[in-house]
This record gives structure tokens, sequence and C-alpha cells, in this order.
């Protein structure tokens, strides 16, 4: 697939249905509900889904959900909080067909460039057993300034 061109837009209520297509993806574990029903294994996963939204809405009030279009079709969303000193990414995440073309770098290093010109850090938390987002965001330049125990807090360092 040819990708034209990347852009980023508010999410709005027109992209729930989107918004819990990218979750079940990037939540795999899900899949191994098996003991129940297809109809109330869809209810557990839009509580878990709803429930992950209300609890970043409640740590992050100011957090701008993005969601990545590409080719004029959402394909992943970007929510960041954009902070008095410090941008802070509080997920990334893209379809898995569009993974590993480069999509999510070319997201992150806009996020990385527009923060340095503002004089600002910019921040992440990834989870210790999650290896490829771990490399991706080293690989990009951010360093872990903690261990958190579950979770690595990183930092982008120059």
């Amino acid at each position: 697939m040819k990708i034209r061109n990347i852009s980023l837009c508010l999410e709005d209520k027109r992209h729930k249905n989107f918004l819990i297509r990218l979750f079940k993806e990037s939540h795999e574990e899900l899949n191994l509900i098996t003991n129940i029903n297809e109809e109330e294994k869809e209810k557990i996963i839009y509580s878990q889904f709803i429930m992950e939204q209300q609890q970043l809405r409640q740590a992050y009030p100011e957090a701008k959900l993005n969601i990545i279009i590409c080719n004029n079709e959402p394909i992943g969303k970007l929510y960041i909080n954009y902070g008095y000193k410090e941008e802070r990414i509080l997920e990334i995440g893209i379809l898995k067909k569009f993974r590993r073309q480069g999509i999510c770098k070319k997201i992150v290093t806009k996020v990385i460039e527009e923060a340095l010109v503002k004089e600002k850090a910019v921040s992440l938390q990834v989870a210790w057993f999650n290896v490829v987002a771990y490399n991706f965001y080293e690989n990009l330049g951010f360093k872990v300034i903690e261990d958190k125990g579950a979770f690595y807090e990183m930092k982008y360092i120059r």
C-alpha cells in the first residue's frame, strides 16, 4: 500500500467505532477470553475500552486525542498531553496493516521537533514487557529515567 500523506485530526464521535477496533487490535490478550459467548466478550472488551478512556481523561483532562489519518482513512491514534514544560505521549497506536511503515516514527519525530522548538521535554511510559515499543522509543532517543516496576518512565534526550 502506498502511503500518500499522513495527518492528524481531533477525535470526535464519528471515530468511536474505529477506536474500539484499534483497542481490540492493540490488546490481543483479550482474545484469550474464551469461556463466554461472543456477545458477553464484546461487552467486556467495550467496558475495558471505556474504562481506559475514562482513566486517561481523568488523569490528563487537557490531553488531546488525535486520530491518525492516512489517505483519508483513520489508521491510528495519538493521545498527547501538551503541558507547560512537557509534552507527554500517553498513547500511540496504529492498525496492524499500517505498522512498520515509518508512520509512528514520523509522528513521534514531529512531536519531538515541535516540543524542542518550544523548549519542552517529551516523555512517556512503556510497559517493561513491550520490547518492540521500548526499542522503538530508544531508537528515537528516549532514555529510561525511572523504573516504575511495570512501566519504564522514558524521556527524550538529545
